[in-house]
């Protein structure tokens, strides 16, 4: 096995179709929205357990799958979210959309490029995972948006207490 030449099982690892979505259950490997620090060279020794001869490093290697995954997923995750003609095949696990769509798409979405009807097999692990790494601010209130709450309230009770809706 060369580092030029990946094997379809290295190339699968890789990709985050294992390891990562291993080491998302394992709560004690979790950070908010990622894995904490030291988790490249986990996944390394992981690697280097199961494959022996597969001269893989925690860097380069791993680590620019593992961000070429997670790219992936918020391109996949940003199609069926924030997008129309998109939808998830269950069945054959990937992202489908008539080309006409997509090709649209990734002309301002470059990262999309090749998603099309390409298999993502854990997208559902990886939504666990990832899902919240994004913010989509709706519903969210600024500093200013709480102020006016206040001061509205101040107005209408004539006073400088206010509930708090929880």
């Amino acid at each position: 096995m060369t580092k030029d030449a990946p094997t379809s099982q290295r190339h699968q690892t890789l990709l985050g179709k294992t390891y990562p979505v291993e080491l998302s259950k394992d709560s004690s490997w979790n950070s908010e929205n990622d894995f904490r620090t030291g988790y490249l060279l986990h996944l390394e020794k992981l690697m280097v357990a199961k494959m022996p001869s597969s001269n893989l490093n925690a860097t380069p290697h791993i680590e620019s799958r593992y961000k070429l995954l997670k790219r992936q997923f918020h391109a996949i995750n940003e199609m069926l979210n924030h997008s129309s003609g998109f939808e998830w095949n269950n069945i054959e696990k990937c992202i489908t959309a008539t080309k006409d769509v997509f090709d649209d798409w990734v002309k301002s979405h470059s990262i999309a490029i090749g998603l099309r009807n390409k298999e993502f097999p854990h997208l559902d692990e990886l939504m666990s995972m990832w899902r919240k790494d994004r913010s989509t601010r709706a519903g969210a209130e600024t500093p200013t948006d709480v102020i006016k709450e206040i001061n509205l309230c101040d107005e209408e009770t004539g006073t400088f207490e206010c509930e708090i809706d929880e």
